[in-house]
Formats: C-alpha cells, structure tokens, sequence
C-alpha cells in the first residue's frame, strides 16, 4: 500500500497565504497500478491551483493519514520556509476514509 507524491514547487510558495484548501479523487484516470489520482488544490486569490498530485494503490483511512502527513511535513520543512498555520478550511467530499484521516 502506498502513494506516489508530485507537488507543485511553484504552487508551493501560495500555502502561506491561503486559507482554504480542497480535495479530490478520481478513479478513470488512474494509471494501471494505481487505484486512484487524488488531488489537493489551494485556493489563492479567488482561484484554485493544483499543489499536489497523489496516485494510490488503495484509498483507505490509513494511506490517506499517512499521505497527507508526508506532504505536511515536506512543506513544514524549515528550509522552504512555509507555514500551514492560515489554513482554515480543508474541503473534500464525503468519503469516509478521507474524513477519518489524522494529520
């Protein structure tokens, strides 16, 4: 079970700002090995950018908390300078395994 992570370097430098942000997946377009592309977009002046793409072998409780603590960690690095603290809002939609997941 596990996720391969793509962030957006240059969308990176929006998440100090923005206080939203939204999820979602889509299963059609996921690679053979994969069961699911998820996304994470950050909303930034009235719009929404995609920061990171995630192709998952599985969407359960526990890849989702262990995918969003890596990407949480990646962008919490002292080196990037970047802090989550604006973050207000996380949106997704009903599915119970996201909404479960610790971070």
């Amino acid at each position: 079970m596990y996720g391969v992570i793509f962030i957006s370097l240059s969308i990176l430098a929006l998440l100090g700002d923005a206080t939203t942000l939204a999820s979602d997946g889509t299963f059609r377009s996921a690679p053979e090995l994969f069961n699911q592309v998820y996304t994470i977009h950050v909303d930034y002046q009235e719009h929404s950018f995609p920061f990171a793409y995630v192709l998952m072998t599985h969407r359960n409780q526990l890849l989702y908390s262990d995918v969003l603590n890596h990407i949480k960690e990646t962008v919490s690095l002292e080196f990037l300078g970047i802090s989550l603290c604006n973050i207000k809002y996380c949106i997704s939609d009903f599915e119970p395994a996201i909404l479960g997941a610790h971070i």
